[in-house]
């Protein structure tokens, strides 16, 4: 039975559009966005560029909305872990989850002790980082924090 040319038309539409949304998300995927940083912004532009006529609400940092203020504009710039030898096992290079949002600068050696009161891990999922999100909900939090993934926190020497 031939298929009728409005049907056809309409399939060659939506899996085009579905092709579009694709793109749109392999474009806006690899943005380190976290709650309110730059890169969250520039995640919205695109995402205005493509969809025009969609609103986007925006609050400004110091806003109080009931219980909550919203933060202020946070990114990492740098961040590693390195073992005794200089050898880097983790950084931000590595993945945008590894410092956690509104950490503290740090800078010095810890023992494997000092830095697990500051790390989360997932022995269930040994290769990912998580998102560590006591900083992320209460930003004004004054400590540092790192996600590492328990393969490599298995490697940090107990010295």
């Amino acid at each position: 039975m031939p298929s009728s040319p409005g049907r056809n038309d309409k399939g060659c539409a939506i899996h085009e559009r579905a092709a579009q949304i694709l793109d749109l998300v392999h474009e806006i995927f690899p943005i380190k966005g976290l709650i309110v940083s730059p890169d969250l912004d520039r995640a919205f532009e695109i995402i205005r560029r493509e969809l025009p006529d969609v609103t986007i609400h925006e609050y400004p940092s110091g806003l109080e909305c009931e219980d909550w203020k919203v933060p202020p504009s946070w990114k990492a710039v740098e961040g590693y872990l390195k073992d005794e030898s200089g050898r880097t096992l983790a950084s931000l290079e590595d993945h945008f989850l590894f410092v956690a949002p509104y950490s503290e600068p740090v800078d010095g050696w810890f023992t494997k002790d000092q830095i697990a009161a500051h790390m989360r891990t997932r022995p269930d999922v040994p290769n990912a980082y998580s998102l560590e999100h006591r900083h992320a909900y209460d930003y004004c939090l004054v400590d540092w924090g790192i996600s590492l993934p328990f393969n490599v926190w298995k490697r940090v020497s107990d010295d």
